[in-house]
């Protein structure tokens, strides 16, 4: 054991591990002493897919800042909690601080001062935010991906009308070398709730238990988007031969 961090609902231990040799690796103890298993098996996931150790720390600190959140503003039952808006009411709390630290005098936002948590506001940090959102959009993608869970962050898509389809077009006009292809796309828009980080399902849970060799490949359920949001035509074709 190397060192501890310590909240009022969860405590963090840094070891070191024989399977992960030169690297300190995160257990997680969650507020009845017991070990979180969901999120150490998480966490041994992110290390066999080989994560830095700088955003290691950074996932496993924004989930367990999100459970402390839970608890805190659940104190009754962290079962009974609505996931719908869980995460909106947890980036307020990151936005406007909590308890002595809230920056805000609105009613609405009244609860943040009685979680006990004493969050510094960070509503000038909105990179912190979204690295935090990012942390637990990828542990949500791949609870349920493996586990089968509801979705904190779902995403829904739906048919592009006609007329977002013609302003879209339009708006493509000026700069899209390929707006010639643009008839033939098919017209379907992702709406994501609270976060609006793209949902990535990963596709090697089949060689997970025998850990491969191989490189590791780009994901091809994102290849689409990768040619979507690539603006240079050298570029776009580059990535089609490859």
């Amino acid at each position: 054991m190397v060192r501890k961090l310590k909240s009022k609902n969860y405590q963090i231990i840094w070891i070191y591990c024989e399977e992960f040799p030169g690297r300190t690796v995160p257990l997680v103890l969650l507020t009845d002493g017991k070990p979180g298993y969901l999120i150490n098996q998480w966490i041994f996931y992110l290390l066999e897919e080989e994560i830095t150790q700088a955003r290691l720390e950074l996932y496993v600190r924004a989930l367990c800042h999100l459970y402390d959140f839970v608890l805190s503003h659940y104190p009754e039952s962290s079962d009974t909690f609505q996931l719908q808006g869980l995460l909106a009411d947890f980036i307020d709390a990151k936005k406007l601080g909590t308890d002595s630290f809230c920056v805000t005098s609105d009613p609405r936002y009244s609860w943040l001062h009685n979680l006990g948590l004493y969050w510094k506001p960070l509503v000038k940090r909105t990179n912190t935010i979204a690295l935090y959102l990012n942390a637990i959009s990828k542990f949500d993608e791949w609870q349920v991906s493996f586990h089968g869970s509801t979705p904190l962050n779902p995403y829904e898509k739906r048919v592009m009308t006609a007329r977002e389809i013609y302003h879209d077009f339009q708006q493509r006009k000026n700069w899209d070398p390929f707006i010639h292809l643009y008839s033939t796309k098919q017209h379907v828009k992702r709406d994501y709730q609270t976060s609006g980080y793209g949902k990535y399902l990963h596709k090697r849970s089949i060689i997970e238990l025998k850990r491969s060799k191989q490189p590791k490949t780009f994901p091809l359920d994102r290849f689409v988007d990768l040619l979507e949001s690539t603006k240079n035509p050298r570029d776009k074709i580059l990535w089609l031969l490859m």
